[in-house]
């Protein structure tokens, strides 16, 4: 499980762990990780209060109960892209982690039933999907983390944290590094 960060225009993705997505506008997304496994450094912070859109993407493999801590999310979006021979994902090079080319626009994935629609804290993924799910991080500060529910899966590496501060600290850390003493 990895946590992306967009590369910068111009900025070298390498040839390994490269992730490219197509927007629905044609442009083109490429992510490298910003984190791999729980202790890696902290990439998530969040004001108490804040909104915020986590898009989960699955690139192959069996399906996610993916359980986020602290709050509930809303599902907002479901696609998917087409699966080949063994459920995997074309244009996903398990050797290298890597999306060689731009993976398409994927299409409208499976409908958000009744059952799913409400909020929630853990949904399935399926492999080639992406959701996108909105919550509002209220009611407490601290760490929290996020992790598959399958055991064995949150045992080996599929877990991450991820922090809620209030307002008033987060200020220094929106500051922070700006030149100011």
């Amino acid at each position: 499980m990895w946590e992306l960060r967009e590369l910068t225009e111009g900025e070298d993705p390498g040839a390994t762990d490269v992730i490219r997505l197509t927007r629905a506008d044609g442009e083109v997304m490429t992510f490298k990780p910003a984190a791999k496994l729980f202790d890696d450094t902290l990439t998530i912070r969040f004001s108490e209060g804040d909104w915020a859109v986590w898009n989960i993407v699955h690139l192959g493999g069996p399906a996610h109960p993916m359980h986020i801590h602290m709050t509930e999310f809303q599902m907002l979006n479901r696609r998917q892209w087409p699966l080949g021979p063994g459920g995997a994902l074309p244009g996903f090079d398990l050797a290298t982690g890597s999306t060689p080319n731009p993976l398409p626009v994927p299409a409208p994935g499976r409908p958000i039933s009744s059952m799913t629609a409400g909020m929630k804290d853990t949904w399935v993924v399926q492999p080639g999907e992406w959701v996108q799910v909105l919550g509002e991080f209220t009611g407490a500060t601290g760490s929290f983390m996020y992790h598959c529910h399958i055991l064995d899966h949150e045992d080996h590496t599929m877990m991450r944290p991820f922090t809620v501060l209030p307002k008033t600290i987060m200020a220094f850390h929106d500051v922070h590094g700006g030149g100011h003493h």
